[in-house]
């Protein structure tokens, strides 16, 4: 059952299933570790670069002339709905991302609208308030290759065939570090916190080496990401208060002595 703590430092009280919308307060994007460099930062979005017209030259997921990113002007930097299950397991209903902005690549577009949408999107979240996430699905576009690279799956993990990889590096509120030869980048997240009022608090970082079929001489690039959340539940269980629970008893009390009564 869900409590209601009074700190955002508060230990984590286990979610109870239902329906739940896991918003993206802050975080950032980086060939190398983000939050030392701080580069690909979220910043609210302006409406030219929540979404941007495909017109790539290769091989892509979208269409000429359709468009790329689920990213929205003000608000939080992004929302994901998910349903969690009473094993601890979620699925995921909605996805969107404000893009990331100053990165390597120029504007980072990343949604959630290729051919099976959040479909195959999945996770977990144990009575710790342990995390993860896998974004299987995702895809994303560098503004500036464009024409080169258009839009791609973001991000898969490295396999030994560039042509059988479906496996999509997740999310995690423990540590995700990544190798290139004898270089490295590692994050740490942070586990759930119950915030009170039927709402979490908590940071999903990943980090793996860019790969895929057509992300050419970006592959094997290192690269972070971290998402600092905040999650809702869409339909809070408000706590009943102690004095109900023992007026209740109480009244069970009182009907089980006028049974014994009236039977006597």
């Amino acid at each position: 059952a869900m409590g209601v703590a009074t700190t955002a430092d508060a230990v984590f009280t286990p979610m109870g299933p239902g329906d739940y919308s896991i918003s993206i307060t802050g975080g950032c994007f980086a060939f190398g570790t983000c939050s030392d460099v701080g580069a690909g930062a979220f910043t609210d979005n302006t409406a030219g670069e929540a979404t941007t017209t495909v017109t790539p030259a290769v091989v892509t997921t979208r269409a000429n002339g359709s468009t790329i990113g689920s990213g929205t002007v003000g608000g939080d930097n992004g929302e994901i709905g998910i349903t969690l299950d009473g094993a601890g397991n979620f699925t995921v209903n909605s996805y969107r991302q404000d893009s990331y902005l100053n990165t390597a690549g120029g504007t980072f577009f990343v949604d959630a609208l290729g051919p099976n949408g959040t479909s195959l999107m999945s996770g977990s979240i144990d009575g710790s308030g342990n995390v993860v996430f896998t974004p299987t699905g995702r895809e994303g576009m560098a503004y500036l290759f464009f024409s080169t690279l258009g839009v791609q799956p973001w991000n898969i993990i490295p396999d030994d065939s560039v042509t059988t990889e479906t496996a999509y590096d997740f999310f995690t509120t423990g540590t995700e570090s990544a190798v290139k030869g004898k270089s490295s980048v590692s994050l740490t997240g942070s586990a759930l916190q119950d915030a009170g009022a039927g709402t979490w608090t908590g940071v999903l970082v990943s980090a793996g080496n860019v790969n895929g079929q057509y992300w050419a001489g970006f592959n094997n690039t290192l690269y972070t990401e971290q998402f600092n959340v905040t999650i809702t539940a869409d339909a809070p269980v408000i706590p009943i208060p102690a004095a109900a629970w023992l007026f209740g008893s109480g009244l069970l009390g009182l009907v089980g002595v006028a049974r014994r009564r009236k039977s006597s």
